[in-house]
C-alpha cells in the first residue's frame, strides 16, 4: 500500500505508463512484486516481465533497476543494474529479474525499488514499471520527530531564552536527521528576536539524548502591541516521520493598555440629478502607542462602477499615522449624479497590510442611494421554459414536456422504477452554454427521489455532478458555483416510491452576491489546493444501512482542470467521479460505489501539478 501512495503522490523517479495498447499486436507488461524483509539473510524474488500476442518477431526490451526509498546494496542487492531481455520467435513468453532483500532487525516503514522498461521494439509497453515493495516485518512503532510550541512574556528591556524543543520518539538504532529554518510570523528577527543560526541541521544518534533544542532569544520592550509570533519549520528528514513540523513561538504583550487598532467608517449620500457630491471615508487609528501606523487602501467596485457612478483620484495607496499626528484621515470619493431609474449602489474602501496595529474593521462600504423613482426589479428568467427535454421514461398521459411547461398543474410521470433499476434521468436542452447557478425541482405530492443529483454537460455524453440533495415534497431549490452549459439533468439515485412525479424542472443563471460581499468574493476563494474527507465514511453501497453514497468535496484557488479517480489497494482505477474543467471556489462530486466489494480505496485529485490523495471505507 506504501508503494501505491508513494505512486500516486508523484514520489516515483519514472512515470508509469499503463495506457491500454490500440491495436491486440504483441505486448509487454512487468509485474509489481512484495515480500517480507526477514531479520537476517537474504530473500530472493523474481520480477516478472510478460509478452503477450507474439506475432513471430524477435522481440527485445531494456530494463532499468532503481532506488525508491530502499537502497541498493544495503536494503537489496541484483547481480546487474540494467541489461536487455530477448524474446525469440517461439521461445517461452515470461523472463524474471532476480533481486535479492537484505534481511535486518531495524523497524522502519515499508521500502520500494523499482524496475523499468524501455527501447522496447517490435513489441507495445503495456506496463513500463514494476514496483517492489518489502515490508517491514519488526514490530513496535516507527521513528517519529515531533517540536513543541513555546510562548514567554515580552519583558520591558534586556533578553529573555526560549527553548524550542525538537523530541525523537520511538529510536530504532538508526542515526536520525532533521532541518529546521527559523521564520518571521508578525515578529520580525533582529528588532522582535535572535537566534545563532536561522537555519542547521539536528542529529539524533543511536544511543544520544532523544531531545534537543534550538535557542531564540527575546528581546523586549515597553511598547504597547499585539502579541507576536514567530515560527520553527522541520523538513527533509532521514530514517524517521514527522508527526509535528512546525512550532509556534508567542511572544506575549505584557504592555498595559488596550493595543492601537484601525477601523473605517461605512457612508451614504443620494445621488443627485447632475453633478457631482463628494464623501469622505474617514480611517480612524485609536490607542496609539507612540509607534508609527501605516495601512494599505483599495477602492474597489461592488454595484457602482468607478468613472461613470463614481470616480477617486487614486484607487489604492498607503495611509501613514505619525506618532502625535492625527489619529484620522480621510479617502475622498466624488458621486456622479444622473437621473437614472436604478437601485441604491455601492463601492467597498478596503484596508490591508496594516504595520504596529490592527484591523478592528478592514472594510467600509459606501452606498449611493438612488433618488429616481424606482422600476421593480425583474423576476429572474427560468432558462428551461419550453425548450426541449427528454427522459429516461414517460407514460403516454403525463409527458416529459409537461415538465417544463410553466405549470404546476401538470406533471411528467416516470415509467416504474424500483431500487434495483437503472437510475432514471430527466434532460433539457437550453440550446447553448449558459451560465447557470440554480435548478428548482417541484414535486408531486410524495413522488420525489430519496437521493439525486443536478448535473450538467456541454456535449450530453460527459456528465458533471454540481450537487446533490435528499428528496421532499414540495419545491426543492439546488444553488451552486456559477457553471457554464448548454445540457441539465436530473439524476434520480433512489426512489421513494414506485415512480416519480415532478410538476416543473426549472433552470436559473447564477445567485447575486450579497450586498456588503462584493469586495469579499475573491477574499473568500481557498488559498490553497484542498481535498476532503469524504462524508459519511465508512459508507455502505446496498442499502441496508443509511448511507448509500459518499459526497467529496474539494476547493481550487483558481480555475482548473480537475480530475477525481477512485483506485483499488492493487492501484486498479474503478471510477473516474471527475474530468472537467471547474471555476476557482469550492465544489463537490459523488461517489455511489455500486457493485464494488467492501474494503478501502484511495481516490486522488489531479488539478494541474497538484495532486492530493485520500483513504475512504466502504462496508456491506
Amino acid at each position: 500500500m506504501a508503494a501505491l501512495v508513494q505512486s500516486l503522490l508523484g514520489l516515483n523517479p519514472f512515470t508509469s505508463t499503463n495506457a491500454a495498447p490500440q491495436s491486440a499486436g504483441p505486448t509487454l507488461r512487468i509485474s509489481d512484486v512484495s515480500a517480507n524483509e526477514g531479520n537476517s539473510g537474504t530473500t530472493d524474488v523474481l520480477v516478472v516481465v510478460t509478452l503477450s500476442n507474439p506475432n513471430g518477431q524477435t522481440v527485445t526490451v531494456d530494463y532499468q533497476v532503481a532506488n525508491g526509498t530502499a537502497v541498493r546494496g544495503s536494503d537489496y542487492t541484483v547481480i546487474s543494474t540494467s541489461g536487455t531481455m530477448t524474446f525469440f520467435n517461439g521461445s517461452a513468453p515470461t523472463q524474471r529479474i532476480r533481486v535479492s532483500i537484505d534481511g535486518d532487525a531495524v523497524n522502519e516503514p515499508n521500502e520500494t525499488f523499482f524496475i523499468n522498461l524501455s527501447n522496447a521494439t517490435n513489441a507495445a509497453l503495456a506496463d513500463n514499471q514494476a514496483v517492489g515493495t518489502i515490508i517491514n516485518d519488526d514490530g513496535g512503532t516507527s521513528p517519529a520527530l515531533t517540536i513543541a510550541d513555546v510562548s514567554t512574556s515580552e519583558g520591558n528591556t534586556g533578553a529573555t531564552d526560549v527553548l524550542v524543543a525538537v523530541t525523537l520518539t520511538n529510536p530504532n538504532g538508526q542515526t536520525v536527521t532533521v532541518d529546521y529554518q527559523v521564520a518571521n510570523g508578525t515578529a520580525t528577527r533582529g528588532s522582535d528576536y535572535t537566534v545563532l543560526s536561522a537555519s542547521g541541521t539536528i542529529t539524533f544518534f543511536n544511543g544520544g539524548a532523544t531531545t534537543q533544542r534550538i535557542r531564540v532569544t527575546i528581546n523586549g520592550d515597553a511598547t504597547n502591541e499585539p502579541n507576536e509570533t514567530f515560527f520553527v519549520n522541520l523538513n527533509n528528514v532521514t530514517n524517521a516521520t514527522l508527526a509535528d513540523g512546525q512550532a509556534v513561538g508567542t511572544i506575549i504583550n505584557d504592555d498595559g493598555g488596550p493595543s492601537p487598532a484601525l477601523s473605517i467608517s461605512d457612508v451614504s449620500m443620494n445621488e443627485g440629478n447632475s453633478g457631482t457630491t463628494d464623501v469622505l471615508v474617514a480611517v480612524t487609528l485609536t490607542n496609539p502607542n507612540g509607534q508609527t501606523v501605516t495601512v494599505d487602501y483599495q477602492v474597489v467596485n461592488g454595484t457602482a462602477v468607478r468613472g461613470s457612478d463614481y470616480t477617486v483620484l487614486s484607487t489604492s495607496g498607503t495611509i501613514t499615522f505619525l506618532n502625535g499626528g492625527a489619529t484620522t484621515q480621510r479617502i475622498r470619493v466624488t458621486i456622479n449624479g444622473d437621473a437614472t431609474n436604478e437601485p441604491d449602489e455601492t463601492f467597498g474602501v478596503n484596508l490591508s497590510n496594516a504595520t504596529n496595529a490592527k484591523l478592528a474593521d478592514d472594510q467600509a462600504v459606501g452606498t449611493i442611494i438612488n433618488d429616481d423613482a424606482l422600476t421593480p426589479p425583474a423576476a429572474p428568467s427560468n432558462l428551461a421554459l419550453n425548450k426541449p427535454i427528454a427522459a429516461s421514461s414517460a407514460t403516454a398521459t403525463r409527458p416529459v414536456m409537461n415538465a417544463i411547461d410553466g405549470s404546476t398543474n401538470t406533471y411528467w410521470r416516470s415509467g416504474s422504477v424500483s431500487n434495483a433499476s437503472p437510475p432514471t434521468w430527466l434532460r433539457v436542452d437550453l440550446g447553448a452554454p449558459v451560465a447557470i447557478g440554480k435548478v428548482v425541482v417541484k414535486w408531486r405530492d410524495v413522488y420525489f427521489a430519496k437521493n439525486y443529483e443536478a448535473q450538467v454537460s456541454n456535449d450530453n455524453v460527459n456528465w458533471t455532478t454540481v450537487s446533490s440533495a435528499l428528496g421532499a415534497e414540495g419545491a426543492q431549490t439546488l444553488n451552486f458555483s456559477s457553471r457554464t452549459a448548454r445540457y441539465v439533468r436530473l439524476y434520480l439515485t433512489l426512489n421513494m416510491t414506485s415512480h416519480y412525479r415532478v410538476e416543473e424542472f426549472e433552470v436559473y443563471s447564477g445567485t447575486i452576491t450579497k450586498p456588503h460581499e462584493f469586495a469579499a468574493a475573491a477574499a473568500s476563494l481557498p488559498d490553497e489546493f484542498v481535498l476532503e474527507q469524504n462524508y459519511p465514511n465508512p459508507f455502505s453501497a446496498n442499502g441496508t444501512f443509511s448511507n448509500p453514497s459518499t459526497q467529496i468535496r474539494f476547493a481550487l484557488p483558481q480555475d482548473s482542470h480537475v480530475t477525481i479517480k477512485v483506485y483499488t489497494l492493487n492501484g486498479a482505477a474503478v471510477r473516474t467521479l471527475a474530468d472537467d474543467r471547474y471555476t476557482a471556489g469550492t465544489h463537490a462530486v459523488v461517489f455511489r460505489p455500486k457493485n464494488l466489494p467492501s474494503g478501502t480505496y484511495f481516490y486522488v485529485m489531479q488539478a494541474g501539478s497538484v495532486r492530493l490523495v485520500r483513504q475512504l471505507m466502504l462496508v456491506k
